[in-house]
């Protein structure tokens, strides 16, 4: 009987578990899918637009899928290693400046690093960056980094065309809210066309 009280108990902590990964993968991909779909029903047919019009738009639901898809990697990462090594750092560093220069979005990265990071640094990149897929003529920078105090340090920059205070968009606020939930210290400001964070983590994903 103990037996199988102690394999009922498992099986219903891992199906729980099951479930709140799946609740995390939603909520980190909701905003971008709900993008996609709107870009998808806007779309103009192709006798109503010039075909670099369809093209444009189509090669943005193409990066926002390879968002939703590296993105999703990541949340599962976090569950089951929660630090990356400098080689899979570098890589997705290099993989997310191509797919935004794809879409017409400039894109500096500097990555210095020594030691593994915390997977949901690299995550953070991500929601910062599709901060980005909304913007007017979007300039993206960012720098990866260790301090002295032994915590690793992510500073981004997005500069753009846009006339309002990029810090009081509703994007910069699901950012906020999303960095809140995390176990992060984290500033994020900005002023009319352009959005600063700095996000700071301990190595191996403790709060400094």
């Amino acid at each position: 009987m103990l037996e199988n009280e102690r394999q009922i108990s498992q099986a219903t902590s891992s199906l729980m578990a099951e479930e709140r990964l799946v609740d995390e993968v939603e909520a980190a991909l909701s905003v971008s899918l709900a993008r996609i779909a709107d870009i998808l029903s806007s779309l103009p047919a192709k006798k109503d637009a010039p075909p670099a019009v369809r093209r444009k738009e189509l090669e943005r639901v193409r990066t926002l899928i390879a968002y939703c898809k590296r993105k999703g990697s990541l949340v599962l990462a976090e569950q089951a290693d929660p630090e990356l090594d400098c080689d899979r750092i570098r890589l997705i560093a290099s993989e997310l400046a191509g797919d935004l220069r794809a879409v017409g979005i400039d894109c500096a990265a500097v990555v210095d690093l020594a030691h593994p990071l915390p997977a949901q640094e690299m995550s953070v990149i991500y929601d910062f960056a599709f901060v980005a897929f909304e913007s007017e003529d979007p300039v993206l920078m960012y720098h990866l980094g260790e301090r002295d105090d032994g915590t690793c340090e992510l500073r981004a920059l997005l500069q753009t065309a846009d006339e309002e205070d990029l810090a009081a968009t509703d994007r910069a606020r699901e950012l906020k809210s999303l960095l809140s939930r995390r176990d992060t210290l984290f500033s994020v400001s900005g002023e009319e066309g352009s959005l600063r964070l700095v996000l700071r983590v301990r190595s191996g994903g403790e709060r400094p």
